[in-house]
């Protein structure tokens, strides 16, 4: 079995209108959700072994965010410019070139709450299913991540940032 992190990037900011979407960085509500969905990670035993990320200014720096605050080194990432604007075919192509288990994918809504809904996940009515910086922790059947997308998928987790359990991790502006 392997474990797929599947995280939508954390909230950006909108403060410069001027600059493109894929040039966006991280407001400072992203910044924190980001490095508590990190720390959710490593009390969870899900530090991740490997992660792609989309090439999106806001989406690079929520997983180095995550990276760091799960105690992984940011030597574990990888960019892949196919997440940006991805479906959820593309994400899990992205995935299938994936190394190591957990691996985190980091990308964007619409593709990633697409993705997340057909494997299953109803609607709260609590908000948007995939809100920024949600996760969804995905068990995968198989040996090797190139057996994706064939391969069964189940998600087990779906963690949002405003959850009880992750709200309350304390963070620390530096760090």
């Amino acid at each position: 079995m392997l474990t797929l992190l599947l995280l939508r990037h954390a909230k950006s900011d909108w403060g410069d209108p001027g600059l493109r979407d894929h040039d966006r960085p991280l407001a400072r509500r992203g910044r924190r959700d980001a490095r508590r969905m990190g720390q959710w990670l490593a009390a969870n035993g899900l530090t991740p072994r490997a992660a792609v990320s989309s090439t999106a200014r806001r989406a690079t720096e929520t997983a180095r965010l995550v990276l760091e605050a799960a105690g992984a080194g940011a030597d574990r990432l990888r960019l892949d410019a196919s997440l940006y604007g991805a479906g959820p075919g593309e994400i899990l192509r992205a995935a299938a070139s994936g190394e190591g288990s957990p691996l985190l994918l980091v990308g964007h809504n619409p593709g990633m709450e697409f993705l997340v809904g057909r494997l299953g996940i109803p609607e709260t009515g609590a908000g948007k299913l995939f809100p920024t910086a949600a996760l969804a922790v995905v068990r995968v059947g198989g040996k090797a991540w190139r057996e994706l997308p064939a391969a069964s998928l189940a998600i087990d987790h779906l963690v949002r940032p405003r959850d009880p359990d992750v709200a309350s991790l304390e963070v620390h502006p530096g760090g």
